[in-house]
């Protein structure tokens, strides 16, 4: 057996092996609440889809229609962090507003990558 020494985020508690990587890491963690992340912001949500036979799709939204399919942003414009400063009609009318019509668009893109139509899918509503 040999002891090794491994280095833990303070935000994520992620387990890096360098010391400089945690490091590095840590500047930009996405549980960091001053990186200004989806993870952290009151309009995100995260949507879990059941697909038949038992699959499940975990897919983040973003309620100000904003594309985070392919990974969080970072000091994002629309970030809020505490509802309150907003106001909860704002964040009401946001749930409200938000357009599921890309996010299905995505999921098929993924589901059926080489349709005929080169992914572009027309959805009946």
């Amino acid at each position: 057996m040999k002891k090794i020494e491994v280095y833990k985020c303070i935000f994520c508690s992620e387990i890096f092996d360098d010391r400089d990587e945690c490091t590095i890491h840590e500047q930009v963690c996405p549980e960091r609440m001053d990186t200004m992340t989806c993870l952290n912001c009151k309009f995100y949500r995260d949507s879990t889809l059941l697909f038949q036979p038992g699959g499940l799709a975990s897919i983040p939204i973003c309620l100000r229609n904003i594309d985070i399919s392919e990974g969080f942003k970072q000091q994002c414009d629309n970030y809020i962090d505490d509802a309150a400063s907003i106001g909860k009609s704002i964040l009401k009318q946001a749930e409200r507003n938000f357009d599921p019509t890309s996010l299905f668009k995505m999921l098929m893109r993924d589901l059926f990558p080489n349709n005929e139509n080169g992914n572009d899918f027309e959805l009946p509503f």
